[in-house]
């Protein structure tokens, strides 16, 4: 079906300058873009934007107690 959402993941995303944050997103672009939103970067900055970010699926389990989007 077209209409259907794709199942939101976990990815732990994390940036040069050693910030973390897990993020629940459809892909890990997403993660990295909405991290960099949140930690006010613009996303398409080749400096600090999504370049310098990486984004690793975090096995399905209970994140609580983390930081994070939710």
């Amino acid at each position: 079906m077209k209409n259907e959402t794709p199942e939101m993941k976990n990815y732990k995303v994390r940036h040069v300058g050693g910030r973390e944050l897990i993020v629940p997103a459809k892909n890990g672009t997403e993660a990295k873009r909405k991290a960099c939103r949140v930690w006010g970067y613009r996303p398409g900055d080749w400096w600090v934007g999504i370049t310098a970010c990486s984004a690793k699926l975090l096995p399905n389990q209970d994140h609580q107690g983390r930081k994070g989007i939710y």
